[in-house]
């Protein structure tokens, strides 16, 4: 038996068992798994699914604006190409305003606005809403703060 660190002698045939040193071993890396669970909507009278953390926060605003009638999250399907092949894109948030309006809400992070497949989906996204009349918005964390504004404001504005 010999440890790691010892030469073989190379004159001789040998079988040997290593041993390991597990002191210095590292930890495996953990993957970090996103924040997802439900979310109690009052606006909706029943639970809502989120994937993300920064969903749950945008499920939250929505609660607390006074415009906004009711929200359905991934309502629906847009089918879209890429790279070839059909998929299936589907979009976070249907808002639904009291006075009749529409909008379709995607929440991402901002690291990934620029991945081509994320283009794809909300290109399509973009050509269904257009076709419809409802525009197509894509949140990110400063839209988080945008929105916390906007509320602010509506209580000044009663």
């Amino acid at each position: 038996m010999k440890h790691p660190n010892e030469k073989m002698p190379q004159d001789k045939q040998m079988k040997a068992l290593i041993w390991k040193d597990f002191k210095n071993k590292k930890k495996p890396k953990v993957k970090k798994h996103f924040k997802e669970g439900f979310f109690a909507s009052k606006k909706n009278n029943k639970k809502i699914h989120y994937r993300s953390g920064l969903e749950c926060e945008y499920y939250k605003l929505l609660e607390l604006m006074n415009d906004v009638a009711s929200y359905h999250e991934e309502a629906f399907a847009i089918n879209y190409m890429f790279e070839g092949t059909e998929h299936r894109y589907i979009p976070d948030i249907l808002v639904q305003y009291k006075d009749g309006k529409k909008e379709l809400w995607e929440v991402k992070p901002k690291n990934q606005m620029k991945l081509p497949k994320n283009q794809a989906k909300w290109a399509a996204a973009k050509n269904w809403c257009e076709a419809r009349n409802i525009p197509f918005i894509v949140y990110t964390e400063k839209g988080l703060l945008d929105l916390q504004k906007r509320i602010r404001n509506q209580s000044r504005e009663i």
